[in-house]
């Protein structure tokens, strides 16, 4: 084979990887819903089991991809991450959650060790870069236009609670968007002054930028916008020459990101002002002045690129660096409102910035499960009602570091750190001596360092796309630190071959994934006597998958409930509840079928484990006094000290839901619950009955009275009972009995449980 077609063939495959990287934005909403993440992840993996399995098959494939290449730290790091999430697989949280994870860290096994040997990273490297940047363009414009009306796209646009259009363009969550952008940004203008390619290249690549600064300013994200702040300051602090590179690369960072700012602020004004005033041709204005300005400017610098390259490098980063500053002022005194209004915006006390500190208190907490190897993926999502200080849905801990902590302990924490710390130490303070990376080794390598930095305080990496952006940088990094002294004979064919093999797992289990998903979707469609087929159908391709056997359990029941489908459905949805053991809703939904069956004793003990999961959502704690006192009921003629000390147990939560009550009542204003923390009347009244059955007339009567205006009959009615009955009022009692025999069942169990407990 020629130079000319090899060259022809790896440029091919840097094509074929960019459109690939360019689409994958636009597949199942920035991959987050489970269909995209599966095909994602089966692309990854097969290309990973392609891979791993011609290195430990081929020798020439094994002596190209890893001559010259030794073991590093980075090396370690990411396979010990990948270790921990799939050794998780035996105590997880959460198996629905658990599993599909550890498939998105076989993915981006592939992802890191692409960037990371040499051989892969001249294909990969100008690949993925180029994808990036290429995504960006309909990323923004979509994103933007949405936010005037225009190129309807799911989830393209938010509303802050002031009413406020956000952008969150294909991520449906206008932080990710903004990180994204932010990320794009930097990368680019890292490579425009790192890269000795055409003037025409680099223009472009700070027309991009610029579009993209104008994304992030839309995207109403404050904390990306700040964070992107001070990794450019940083990051203009460690850009140093390198004798490979272009000389003076601190100014020309500089010089492009004025050039990219410019027009990306420019932009951002008209775009502002189409969004608030709904007025599209504004918007695209903004959109070809945010791409022309920052042309227009990296022409004049061309043109003036003699003059300018006649400045002494320290007189021209001083000129430089008094032009920002006179721009910043004047900027700042044109949009003193604005700024000082944005400024504003950033409170401790704010629902958004607080609510954040208060997740991970309570991540913490989830952390002490299993605090060395963790819980295993999507511990957070399984397990944060269990752990809440008050009431609110939150199904992402807002940090990547904490849900790193909490899937995968301590020993993750520190796989990660050591993937992180060559990022910073490339970008902040490099060895120049020691690296030879070129402009797109050092792009990608800041667009994953600024993609990881926003993800400290939010869940971009929830997102498969931005997962794969820190991914890629942090095999760069990897690549670019010092090997380590060992050798393991034949270590790379083994590790090549289990990397094969998992690969090829994953890969299967994707497929599988897929078939499950579109079974279920069919389910979802079809009418309850239909539905369970496929829903078990769906759950044998996924058998990790409880929600598919749950489904199935709640269809079975809808389509007919007679007492053999009970008894199945339980079943059922026992099984679900040892895949996940800390779901509030499968117990909740457990109990009520247990009592339907007579089984008031499992009805009591899954209603204890819901309000165990959930102990500040009160419908659990409801649900958990009414079984224990119908239990106790039931129970007390045959076992008079069991059923008291379910009472006694009754009283108790009675007592804990006032503390939770007192608790709420306490929250600071700017921390409002989702859900008033207040139990349902018949929870109240079976307290009542408690209190009655131990004794505590006075108690009984002051709860049971409250009752007696219930909108409910049989609240009503039952409140009446104790009352009448902790009155002494015998007389009364039979008289209402008889005149309501709708309720005299409840005062057979009533009567005969007194008659049983006062038995000495």
């Amino acid at each position: 084979m020629t130079h000319e077609f090899v060259a022809k063939v790896r440029w091919g495959c840097v094509a074929l990887i960019a459109v690939g990287i360019a689409c994958l934005p636009f597949l199942s909403n920035g991959v987050f819903f489970p269909e995209g993440q599966f095909i994602a992840d089966l692309i990854l993996s097969l290309l990973l089991a392609a891979t791993a399995a011609s290195a430990a098959l081929v020798p020439r494939v094994r002596t190209w991809l890893f001559e010259g290449e030794a073991l590093r730290y980075g090396d370690l790091a990411m396979a010990l991450l990948v270790l921990l999430y799939a050794v998780s697989l035996f105590y997880p949280a959460d198996t629905a959650l658990a599993v599909p994870g550890v498939f998105d860290y076989v993915g981006m096994l592939f992802v890191f060790f692409a960037l990371r040997l040499a051989a892969l990273r001249k294909i990969f490297g100008p690949g993925m870069a180029l994808g990036f940047a290429l995504a960006s363009l309909p990323v923004n414009v979509i994103g933007l236009a949405n936010g005037w009306g225009q190129l309807k796209y799911p989830y393209a646009t938010e509303l802050n609670p002031s009413g406020q259009v956000q952008i969150a363009s294909v991520f449906q969550y206008h932080n990710a968007y903004g990180a994204f952008a932010a990320s794009v940004a930097i990368g680019l203008i890292v490579w425009s002054a790192r890269s000795l390619r055409a003037f025409v290249w680099r223009i472009a690549a700070l027309a991009v930028a610029g579009l993209n600064v104008t994304g992030l300013l839309a995207s109403g994200s404050r904390g990306a916008l700040a964070i992107w702040a001070v990794a450019m300051l940083l990051t203009a602090f460690g850009m140093q020459d390198d004798e490979c590179l272009a000389k003076h690369a601190r100014n020309r960072f500089l010089g492009g990101a004025y050039v990219a700012v410019a027009g990306g602020v420019i932009g951002e004004v008209f775009v502002h002002h189409a969004i608030s005033h709904h007025a599209p041709v504004d918007g695209w204005v903004g959109i070809v002045l945010s791409l022309a300005l920052p042309a227009a400017l990296g022409c004049m610098w061309w043109v003036l690129r003699g003059r300018l390259a006649a400045i002494p490098p320290r007189r021209a980063l001083g000129l430089l660096i008094a032009v920002g500053i006179l721009a910043g002022t004047v900027g700042a005194l044109l949009k003193h409102r604005a700024i000082a209004q944005k400024l504003a915006s950033y409170q401790v006390h704010q629902l958004s910035v607080s609510q954040r500190f208060i997740f991970w208190r309570d991540g913490l907490r989830i952390l002490a499960r299993n605090p060395i190897t963790g819980n295993g993926y999507g511990a957070w999502q399984a397990m944060y009602m269990r752990v809440q200080s008050y009431t609110y849905y939150s199904t992402q801990s807002h940090s990547f570091v904490i849900d790193t902590l909490l899937n995968v302990g301590i020993v993750g924490f520190i796989a990660l750190v050591a993937l992180v710390v060559p990022m910073f130490r490339q970008l902040i303070w490099p060895r120049v001596q020691d690296i030879h990376m070129n402009a797109i080794d050092w792009a990608l390598v800041a667009a994953g360092w600024m993609a990881f930095c926003h993800s400290l305080m939010d869940w971009d990496m929830a997102f498969l796309y931005p997962l794969m952006l820190f991914f890629t940088g942090a095999g760069v990094a990897a690549a670019m630190t010092k090997p380590l002294r060992v050798r393991i004979p034949g270590g790379r064919t083994i590790a090549s071959g289990i990397g094969g093999a998992a690969a090829i797992a994953t890969a299967v289990e994707c497929s599988l994934g897929l078939v499950s998903l579109h079974d279920a979707k069919v389910a979802s469609n079809s009418p309850p006597s239909s539905a369970v087929s496929w829903y078990l159908k769906a759950y044998a391709y996924a058998p990790y998958n409880e929600n598919d056997l749950a489904n199935a359990a709640t269809a079975l029941l809808e389509s007919a409930n007679t007492p053999p489908n009970r008894v199945t459905a339980a079943a059922w949805l026992q099984k679900a509840e040892q895949q996940a053991p800390y779901s509030p809703t499968l117990a909740a939904n457990y109990a009520p079928l247990a009592y339907q069956l007579g089984n008031y004793q499992d009805a009591y003990v899954q209603a204890q484990i819901a309000e165990q999961n959930a102990p500040y959502w009160p419908s659990n704690m409801s649900l958990a006094i009414s079984a224990g006192v119908v239990d106790a009921l039931h129970e007390a003629p045959a076992s008079p000290t069991a059923a008291k000390s379910v009472l006694i147990r009754v009283v108790q939560l009675y007592g804990e839901a006032k503390e939770i009550q007192a608790h709420m009542a306490s929250l600071p204003s700017y921390l409002p619950p989702e859900v008033p923390y207040q139990l349902n009347e018949f929870s109240v009244v079976s307290v009542a009955a408690a209190d009655y059955l131990l004794g505590h007339n006075r108690e009984a009567i002051a709860l049971a009275h409250g009752a007696l205006s219930s909108p409910d009959r049989h609240t009503r009615e039952v409140a009446q009972i104790v009352v009448l009955a902790a009155s002494h009022r015998n007389r009364e009692l039979a008289q209402f009995v008889k005149k309501h025999p709708d309720v005299q069942s409840s005062y057979d169990l009533l009567m005969g449980a007194e008659a049983a407990l006062s038995t000495p």
